[in-house]
């Protein structure tokens, strides 16, 4: 039998085969505990890791899924309604796409499976040309478009996401961009959670258009102290003259060097649920287009349980007409003489406050509102000036509970025709 005399270790032959196939070599993870020592982290198989909130979940009803849809064509109609573009996408959540790595018996059947069954056959139902399939393409795609240590997709992923993204938003630029490998690596943030130090390595895809490199400018403006950022690139007949805000949430941290090399002119503002600032509301006024990212594990709360249509109405209602309100503070609740509704069916009461500490309206989690009720943002902060209340059917006056904390200064009622 030959024996070379310097045989090929298994490490360096991985290591040719890697560069032979242009392939990202990721370390081994670190030995990860038997038990989750963090209620936030299930730990998969195959060193797999999980966002608890994605697999442990009570059953909704399907009351909750057909309101979400309701809630998403709220948010379109309002940012239509003001002269801009829109366009949306649901990104599946890690544990939908990589289900054979959860825990033996904690997907399959479970409630976690049948929410994100139905809230894909809710909106999948409702078709839509404004909103971005994700389900399907990463369905289809037999590549690992998460990472093993963290919630989010990985590069790929993104990659992927935004292509289906631009294909909206930019239609025919993506087309013409350049896909280069950039160093990139990542701590994983569920790895974190755990205490366990785990980061990898990869070659990170960038859409580049040769010659044109943008300026990213990362803004002063933030929410929830995570800055804006805007990527600015001279004029070009390969990129999108659209002027873009991108509302996004933590996923989309991984596609913003994606999506910012096809615009002329884009800000990423990362909402995270929260109120739109003050400092971050002229980003998003100034756009001819919004385009709204939302993960699937926070799209119930988003569309519902923090008013998602009602922070957008109260950001753009210089664009509609203001009919002033009165109203009278009565201890803890402020009462606003609403006028006459017209045929319109959608109307918002937008109220201007100072506020002075972070006050809680509502619970974060509450999804299960019925649908002859309004959704409204569960909380002011003391960042965040304006806020808009949906008025269901014809009131006379509504009734918002506002502590001392917050004092009104101005309020008016817009509608979306």
């Amino acid at each position: 039998r030959y024996c070379p005399k310097n045989p090929v270790t298994r490490e360096q032959m991985a290591s040719f085969l890697t560069r032979a196939l242009d392939l990202t070599p990721i370390s081994p993870p670190p030995p990860l505990p038997d038990v989750s020592p963090n209620p936030l982290v299930v730990i998969g198989e195959d060193s797999w890791l999980y966002f608890s909130e994605t697999v442990d979940q009570s059953c909704h009803p399907p009351s909750v899924f057909d309101r979400t849809v309701v809630e998403a064509a709220k948010a379109k109609a309002v940012v239509e309604a003001s002269g801009r573009t829109f366009v949306y996408s649901i990104a599946p959540n890690k544990a939908a796409i990589s289900s054979g790595t959860v825990p033996a018996g904690d997907w399959n059947g479970s409630c976690a499976e049948q929410n994100s069954n139905r809230l894909r056959a809710a909106f999948a139902t409702a078709a839509d040309p404004a909103r971005v399939e994700l389900w399907d393409v990463f369905d289809a795609d037999s590549r690992q478009l998460h990472f093993k240590h963290d919630t989010h997709w990985n590069g790929e992923g993104a990659l992927v996401g935004s292509e289906q993204i631009a294909a909206l938003s930019a239609p025919g630029v993506w087309s013409g961009m350049d896909m280069v490998p950039t160093p990139a690596a990542r701590q994983g943030d569920l790895a974190d959670l755990i205490g366990v130090p785990w980061v990898i390595t990869y070659g990170d895809p960038v859409p580049t258009l040769p010659g044109v490199t943008p300026t990213v400018t990362v803004e002063s403006a933030s929410i929830a102290s995570r800055p804006l950022v805007s990527y600015d690139s001279p004029s070009n007949p390969g990129l999108s003259p659209v002027p873009t805000a991108v509302i996004h949430d933590s996923y989309g941290l991984f596609f913003r060097n994606k999506l910012g090399p096809i615009f002329e002119d884009v800000t990423f503002v990362p909402n995270f649920s929260h109120p739109i600032t003050d400092d971050a509301r002229p980003f998003v006024t100034s756009s001819e287009q919004i385009v709204l990212e939302v993960v699937e594990r926070n799209a119930l709360r988003d569309f519902i349980g923090t008013g998602t249509a009602g922070h957008l109405a109260a950001t753009l209602a210089e664009d509609f007409a203001q009919t002033p309100v009165t109203y009278n503070r009565v201890g803890q609740e402020v009462r606003f003489t609403l006028p006459p509704a017209g045929a319109s069916s959608l109307r918002y009461l937008v109220v201007e406050v100072d506020a002075t500490s972070t006050v809680i309206l509502d619970s974060f989690d509450d999804v299960d509102i019925p649908a002859g009720e309004p959704a409204w943002p569960n909380e002011i902060t003391p960042d965040a000036s304006r806020y808009g209340f949906e008025i269901m059917e014809s009131p006379s006056s509504l009734e918002l509970p506002l502590p001392t904390s917050v004092s009104v200064t101005s309020a008016f009622v817009i509608v979306i025709e």
